[in-house]
């Protein structure tokens, strides 16, 4: 984009923190099995590998004790639903969550320059600042937090 600045586009509902920290809680937990390159890879050495949405997915599946039922692509209606699951209704504001290059900038910054080791990391605290948990020194005021896309 032209370098536009853009109010940061959060949920108008409340956001499933519970959800999104058991999601961070797996990740830092089993980071072999984090990935934000794609959706979700069953049946890799390291078990099943998913992003941010593929574990929300898959760990509100196992919480509500449904039958695991996983897309094999990342598409319209499983990213619909992960949305709602995650109080994220539009697609603008789960791309906040589901996509580095839309995430705010100090954390977008963070990701580009970091390594394998400092991914989980940083996306853990990226989940806390979707929550409204930040840390020092981030936007305390998330309604009026701005980005540069």
């Amino acid at each position: 984009m032209d370098n536009q600045i853009m109010q940061k586009d959060l949920p108008l509902g409340p956001v499933n923190v519970d959800l999104l920290q058991q999601v961070k809680q797996h990740i830092l937990d089993h980071p072999e099995q984090f990935s934000m390159c794609g959706w979700i890879y069953k049946g890799s050495e390291c078990g099943t590998i998913a992003c941010v949405a593929g574990w929300a997915y898959i760990l509100h599946q196992r919480n509500t004790n449904q039958t695991p039922t996983l897309p094999e692509e990342w598409e319209e209606s499983a990213i619909n639903e992960v949305a709602a699951l995650l109080g994220l209704a539009t697609k603008n504001r789960f791309k906040r969550l589901f996509y580095t290059n839309y995430w705010h900038e100090d954390w977008r910054r963070r990701w580009w320059l970091s390594n394998t080791r400092e991914e989980v990391q940083i996306a853990a605290e990226y989940i806390d600042y979707i929550c409204g948990i930040e840390p020092p020194g981030v936007c305390t005021e998330p309604d009026s937090c701005y980005i540069v896309e």
